[in-house]
């Protein structure tokens, strides 16, 4: 990919690395033409490639571009904490450098719904609709602690475990390979500044990133904004969830998403049949469906020439 940077941004098309004014180089994957372009945010751990199954299929309608958060994929690390403010920030700024013009279709998958509601919250003026996908709620793992408390407990112990290993600090020293306990203590991952990066988004978001949604939110008046939230309430959960913990997680589920449409007057929240987390991969075509029809109806609202 070539590399790109404040002092001469491109029109892009294709991949590049964009280079932040502190020096980091992130990955930016851009397709298509049009506008507004619509930039996408991956769920906890995710990168470009979590898009895969949609990406080409909205550039058909406009610009689409997908980028790594830092520390993940090919974009270099970035300071920590890595709460939504710094990832929201780090949006902006490579798309400033990328010289991506607003505003913006945000499409955020479930820990993303952070990052892309913290960007509307505070640059509302850069924001011409938004996606969210099977979304993240704001101060989730409270609320469900209180539907299934003895699950979240034992979820929890492979975090606890390790923590106790420093699995950052190790996995940065020496490479680990697939059959060394260590890699399984570390959640299957021999990337240290991986695991570092995602550890420090998944343990902000409780506190500082709830804390940060919180004081910024604002009404999105009409702003096009569907939610999208999961059919399929047994695809990839845990072993551990009981009948009756998956009745109270839909429960706080729905609720959340609830909350999060009628943060716009003309938000819609539409559950996907036979989906489960990752819908874009489950029912690819309702993601892309859901962004194309924002497209349209923020083409409606753009001032005319």
């Amino acid at each position: 990919p070539a590399v790109m940077g404040p002092s001469n941004p491109p029109d892009l098309e294709g991949k590049a690395f964009v280079v932040l004014p502190d020096g980091r180089q992130m990955f930016l994957d851009c397709r298509g033409e049009g506008a507004p372009a619509v930039v996408l945010d991956a769920g906890a751990g995710g990168t470009t490639n979590s898009w895969s199954s949609v990406h080409d299929e909205i550039a058909k309608t406009t610009r689409a571009c997908a980028y790594d958060r830092a520390g993940h994929g090919l974009s270099d690390p970035g300071p920590l904490p890595l709460d939504t403010a710094a990832v929201a920030n780090d949006m902006d700024a490579i798309l400033t450098a990328a010289g991506i013009a607003g505003p913006y279709v945000l499409v955020g998958h479930s820990l993303g719904s952070y990052h892309v509601r913290q960007f509307a919250n505070t640059r509302f003026d850069k924001v011409a609709g938004m996606v969210l996908v099977d979304p993240s709620g704001d101060g989730q793992a409270a609320r469900f602690s209180e539907v299934m408390p003895k699950t979240l407990a034992i979820m929890g112990k492979p975090d606890e475990a390790a923590k106790a290993a420093n699995c950052a600090t190790r996995l940065k020293e020496k490479l680990v390979l697939r059959d060394d306990p260590l890699f399984l203590t570390c959640k299957r991952t021999n990337d240290g500044v991986l695991f570092e990066q995602t550890e420090s988004e998944i343990d902000s978001m409780a506190g500082a990133s709830t804390e940060q949604l919180t004081e910024s939110r604002r009404s999105y008046g009409d702003l096009p904004l569907i939610v999208l939230s999961r059919g399929d309430y047994s695809a990839g959960m845990p072993p551990e969830m009981s009948a009756s913990d998956r009745i109270g997680f839909k429960k706080v589920w729905i609720a959340m998403h609830e909350e999060m449409t009628a943060l716009s007057r003309a938000g819609v929240l539409r559950t996907i049949p036979k989906a489960g987390h990752n819908i874009q991969r489950d029912q690819p075509r309702a993601v892309i469906d859901a962004v194309n029809e924002v497209v349209a109806k923020a083409r409606e609202r753009a001032p005319k020439p």
